[in-house]
């Protein structure tokens, strides 16, 4: 019996050992991070390297984003039907509770006081005022499943990605309505702009591969075969370069945006030994945002339940935050 004992410790022993990345970047503002099984936000003052508060969501939190004028960070509580809003002035949050079965998901500020949204549950787009947490405006989407969503950068477009069937939309802000739909096949995950706006770029994450939509003529120009699983995008301002997040491939793909290449792979399996597959300890990366300093990328990784912090001039991991349980969408306050 004792023996028995001694081998069911020898894990935790082992995962108690591994040293973690020491935290060597210089970057300043607050990162938050938001954990789905957790039922919490956290917040990390990116200076000091420290965990500054821990904010209680809705049950499930799954999207974060923050208003272009920095002073509300809202979350998306998927299982809760509701949405967290943190000031940011003020240091104090409010949960609006929606209607039941919405299942709020992807969002993008329309303007500083309210926010576009996805409700999977009754498959709309709904416009939120975040100064009462009243649905201001819905838009039914033909019983697609709407997950996430991509602001053009004219504020009068918007883009949703649709899970299963695969379906693009891009919506007309200006008179409320469908003004495209583009079938694609296989599970639509992540849509992402480029700065321009000129292309949005898909995830497909059961075919493994990001299509390329040319937002001008709505047709898709380009196919890129990714890992296993990608899920999230991300591009880097001013030097032509996207990060492609690939969940079950464990890894992350730098692509440059003019000759569709690969400049870098870079897996989350190196130098991590074989008993964090074992035990499922490997992390896999979710979410993605890159900080105002162009040099940053910091990503969420479920089953590690760690934030990674990337540094894009020399494509090595230069530093990581504990997060809780289970952590997805992430944003950062200047």
């Amino acid at each position: 019996m004792k023996r028995y004992l001694i081998l069911a410790y020898i894990p935790v022993l082992f995962l108690s050992c591994i040293e973690g990345i020491e935290n060597t970047y210089q970057a300043s503002g607050q990162l938050f991070i938001v954990n789905k099984k957790g039922n919490t936000a956290i917040q990390y003052d990116l200076e000091t390297k420290e965990r500054v508060r821990t904010i209680p969501t809705g049950v499930e939190p799954h999207e974060i984003d923050i208003s272009n004028n920095q002073k509300y960070i809202v979350i998306t509580n998927y299982k809760g039907h509701s949405l967290t809003v943190f000031n940011t002035i003020a240091q104090d949050t409010i949960n609006f509770s929606l209607e039941e079965g919405l299942k709020p998901h992807g969002m993008a500020f329309l303007n500083d006081s309210s926010i576009l949204c996805t409700s999977e549950g009754t498959d709309e787009l709904l416009l939120i005022n975040l100064n009462n947490g009243s649905i201001i405006k819905r838009l039914s989407t033909d019983n697609k499943p709407v997950h996430m969503m991509a602001l053009h950068p004219n504020g009068k477009s918007l883009f949703i990605s649709n899970k299963e069937p695969g379906f693009i939309l891009e919506i007309d802000l200006v008179n409320w309505k469908i003004q495209k739909e583009i079938a694609l096949k296989g599970n639509i995950e992540g849509i992402s702009l480029t700065p321009l706006g000129d292309q949005l770029w898909i995830t497909r994450r059961d075919l493994n591969i990001v299509s390329i939509l040319d937002t001008e003529s709505m047709k898709i120009i380009q196919h890129i075969e990714t890992d296993i699983f990608p899920v999230r995008i991300a591009f880097r301002d001013q030097v032509n370069q996207a990060i492609i997040v690939n969940s079950k491939g464990n890894s992350l793909m730098i692509m440059d945006t003019r000759t569709m290449q690969l400049i870098k792979r870079i897996s989350f399996k190196s130098g991590i030994p074989w008993i964090f597959d074992l035990l499922n300890k490997t992390p896999i990366p979710v979410g993605i945002t890159i900080h105002k300093d162009n040099k940053h990328a910091f990503i969420t990784t479920s089953n590690a339940d760690k934030v990674f912090v990337l540094d894009m001039d020399i494509w090595e991991f230069v530093g990581e935050f504990m997060t809780d349980d289970l952590p997805d969408g992430l944003v950062i306050l200047d």
